[in-house]
């Protein structure tokens, strides 16, 4: 009976793989395991729903050991030959469909999956918390190590690292991370602190998200002027490229005064009695660009991303095409005051729009009270930046960004996942090859041929084929060492170069064991490790380690595809 209904089920509803996954377990679960001497042993990584390449497909017809369940994929490790029959036992065979049919048979049912969207997960997720026992020795040597190098960096050594934080949510594409910038906009009551990379003032995230957040806060502030500190300030800080940087990056239009009307066009009337709204530009004239990207109101409530404001994370200007791959995070805690020290460094080094050195910022007028905010969480965060460089001939890795994130891989033991655009700098390329060797799973999500003009340029470092390569010749094709190109929702084949409307990855991301997550503005190439402004927040814990890793990383790794 129980197959009737599987097979019933399986018939209607393909994309569920009921019949080939449940047969086994289910006679399992009904007979209690009394009357089956057959033994199953599960294992292996979860994942979602991915395209099954031609030798995933081998692999499951070789062995049977690889099977969809609810979506995701679970290793059987081992099952036993023979099951007992409780009446009648039906029993198939798996080893000996060939690859041409099992390939067939996964296709036609990723093709329904993907019609019938994301498949709920037969697993509970995990939630952002508070740090566990094991994370703890981990986040303390990068901590110790970050701060050790705090005056290379952005935020002085008392705020490199601290506790009571929370994750909000995690953010995936442009909508998503310009509304997160939006919410954290419309919260503040005293400043709204933004820098970015780039900026495109008629681009989705500014007209549909940014723009209308700052007319709800001004209204709200209308509204009710006792609940705000008035003015208002709102602080918009953008890297301006000029001279050999301007030729280089190919910027046209990129040396606009940053005031407000070509910053936030068709924003309307603003009452400088509830908002003061100004623009700031960082002087980027050689290879010293700024490249974090934060939103920060008031000291405690952040949005960080490795998103820049353009139109890509949005696709075309008619929505069509693919929108770029990017991530990014709401937070709130004591990492407020952090970013915000960052930001203070990067505006008082930068220019108004009269080429002026901007006016130094104020202090909050009240300090936010962390201690009595029961939405905390003991959340470990360190903030790996490093100033910008205008030096080529400095290729110094005394920074908290690069000393955290080598001394995070020189003690990982057991996993370590890396999503980046570019990926070719030689010390870090010879740490996860040591990381390798020494038995860790490296994992690494790379963007085919994305910008190959500029990272051919000399000593930007190289493409990312050219790293691969280096990779596998050092690590002499470890099977420790997993290196894919990026491949989009529903697609294929990876996404090569780095075109509007072709959903190329942009995203930064790490993570070490189960012990911390890595995200922000910094990828993995000389521009960034070298030259660069950057910002990432180094989060401790299992729990966060495993949502953030969840949500960002593993789905795009497992629907990708191995570079060659």
């Amino acid at each position: 009976m129980s197959y009737i209904v599987l097979h019933v089920l399986d018939t209607l509803f393909p994309h569920l793989l009921l019949a080939d996954v449940c047969r086994y377990p289910y006679q399992l679960i009904r007979n209690g395991f009394r009357n089956m001497p057959g033994k199953i042993t599960v294992g292996g990584q979860q994942s979602l729903i991915a395209p099954p390449s031609k030798q995933d497909a081998e692999l499951q017809a070789k062995g049977g050991q690889r099977f969809r369940v609810a979506g995701r994929l679970r290793l059987i490790t081992s099952f036993s030959s023979s099951i007992s029959k409780p009446g009648k036992a039906v029993k198939q065979n798996v080893d000996k469909l060939s690859t041409q049919q099992l390939g067939k048979k996964i296709g036609l049912r990723r093709s329904n999956a993907l019609r019938y969207s994301r498949l709920p997960s037969i697993h509970k997720r995990s939630a952002p918390g508070s740090i566990n026992t094991a994370a703890r020795p981990f986040q303390k040597a990068v901590s110790q190590i970050a701060e050790k190098f705090a005056s290379k960096g952005t935020v002085p050594k008392e705020l490199i690292t601290t506790q009571r934080n929370a994750i909000e949510k995690v953010t995936i594409g442009g909508d998503e991370i310009f509304g997160s910038f939006g919410s954290v906009i419309r919260g503040a009551k005293e400043e709204v602190l933004i820098q970015t990379f780039s900026w495109e003032p008629n681009s989705p995230g500014v007209q549909e998200h940014i723009i209308p957040a700052i007319q709800a806060l001004q209204a709200e502030a209308k509204r009710h002027p006792d609940s705000f500190s008035l003015p208002l300030k709102i602080r918009i800080l953008v890297n301006q490229a000029r001279g050999p940087a301007a030729k280089f990056m190919k910027r046209k239009k990129g040396n606009r005064a940053p005031t407000i009307e070509n910053l936030l066009p068709n924003l309307g009337n603003i009452d400088k009695n509830l908002l003061n709204i100004k623009g700031g530009v960082h002087v980027n004239k050689l290879t010293d660009g700024l490249h974090s990207k934060t939103v920060i109101a008031d000291g405690q409530r952040v949005a960080i991303t490795g998103a820049n404001v353009q139109k890509r994370n949005h696709a075309t200007d008619e929505r069509s095409g693919l929108a770029a791959y990017d991530t990014g995070a709401v937070l709130r805690g004591e990492v407020g005051l952090s970013l915000r020290a960052g930001f203070e460094h990067n505006w008082e080094r930068s220019l108004d729009a009269q080429d002026q050195p901007n006016k130094k910022l104020r202090r909050l007028s009240v300090s936010p009270d962390f201690d009595n905010d029961s939405t905390l969480t003991e959340t470990p965060i360190t903030v790996l930046t490093r100033k910008a460089n205008i030096d080529p001939f400095n290729r110094s890795l005394a920074s908290p960004q690069a000393q955290g994130f080598l001394t995070a891989i020189q003690k990982a033991k057991n996993r370590i996942s890396i999503q980046s655009p570019n990926l070719n700098n030689p010390v870090l390329i010879k740490a996860l090859v040591a990381a390798a060797q020494r038995g860790v799973k490296v994992e690494l999500l790379l963007s085919k041929r994305f910008n190959e003009q500029r990272e051919s340029a000399l000593g930007a470092g190289g493409t990312n084929a050219k790293a691969v390569k280096k990779l596998k010749s050092l690590s002499k094709n470890s099977s420790n060492l997993d290196i894919r190109w990026y491949v989009a929702p529903g697609g294929n084949e990876p996404v090569e170069e780095n075109r509007l409307g072709d959903g190329a990855s942009h995203a930064k991301f790490a993570s070490f064991d189960d012990h911390m997550v890595v995200i922000g503005s910094a990828n993995q190439d000389n521009q960034s490790w070298y030259y660069a402004d950057e910002t990432s927040l180094a989060i401790a814990g299992r729990d966060n380690t495993v949502y953030v890793r969840d949500r960002l990383f593993q789905p795009a790794f497992d629907r990708s595809v191995a570079a060659d």
